[in-house]
């Protein structure tokens, strides 16, 4: 039986949404209290009950922080779905190399990066693309509305179980050194990336377009509206002949009258429409 009142459960789906635009409907209860138990125990606290008793006290305090952290799903994993980083590797980069010869500079956002598997992952393929990296200003910023995450991705650092998920042996003894019980990145790999606590709902007005975006799996957490708004802030984002990544799930959102898919690809790969 449940610990949480109708009003609790509420006022969690209430908190998360307006702070980050993830829909917990009904059916995800137990997913909240699961979570909400998981994170009074970590904070010292006797129940879920309590946990929110609190936050429902002081609606602006770092716990309430800690609640719409832990109903994010943070899942991810190095070379997520690997197609879309084979897209990457064979067909969107060598159309970079080509399109930016000239300045040689390429610019790219992974958006809701979690841990940073994701952007390191780019990180990896860019080095074994670019053997001329020297002579490239590439740049890779990765964000995400936990700091607690950005925190953990800033490291560098992995456990074994994640450099065992997804991770090429090759990348793993090329890219990594072991240090204790974890696994720690290059200085060459890290340095391409840079961490930002960022909420997608709340884009800055104006900033520097990208080459390429991910924008991988978030989106399926939105409602339809904030779907439609997320991606109406990501276009003036994107350069005019740069390239939106998302997830399999996602491939008909971006559908419409701004984007069309990039037909030298079978993965969620779009570009503006002209």
């Amino acid at each position: 039986m449940s610990s949480l009142s109708a009003q609790q459960y509420q006022f969690v789906r209430d908190l998360v949404r307006k702070r980050s635009g993830i829909v917990l409907d009904e059916g995800k209860n137990y997913l909240i209290e699961f979570r909400l138990s998981e994170l009074a125990r970590a904070s010292g606290q006797d129940s879920a009950h309590a946990l929110l008793s609190a936050a429902e006290s002081t609606p602006s305090s770092p716990v309430t922080d800690r609640i719409v952290h832990a109903m994010a799903t943070h899942e991810t994993s190095f070379f997520r779905d690997q197609t879309p980083f084979d897209a990457l590797n064979e067909v969107i980069l060598p159309m970079l190399r080509r399109s930016r010869r000239e300045d040689k500079r390429i610019r790219i956002w992974s958006a809701a990066c979690s841990t940073g598997q994701e952007p390191f992952s780019i990180a990896m393929t860019i080095l074994e693309k670019f053997n001329d990296l020297a002579s490239w200003d590439i740049s890779i910023l990765a964000t995400d509305i936990s700091e607690l995450v950005i925190e953990r991705a800033r490291r560098g650092r992995f456990s074994s179980l994640e450099v065992g998920r997804g991770l090429p042996s090759m990348y793993l003894q090329k890219y990594f050194v072991k240090d204790g019980n974890d696994w720690a990145l290059h200085p060459e790999v890290t340095e391409l990336v840079t961490f930002r606590s960022l909420n997608l709902l709340n884009l800055p007005v104006r900033g520097e377009p990208f080459d390429l975006i991910f924008l991988r799996n978030v989106l399926i957490y939105f409602s339809p509206e904030t779907k439609r708004n997320v991606l109406q802030a990501i276009r003036p984002r994107l350069r005019p002949d740069g390239f939106l990544f998302l997830g399999a799930p996602e491939m008909t959102l971006a559908a419409g009258e701004a984007f069309e898919t990039v037909p030298e690809v079978k993965t969620a790969c779009f570009r503006l429409k002209e």
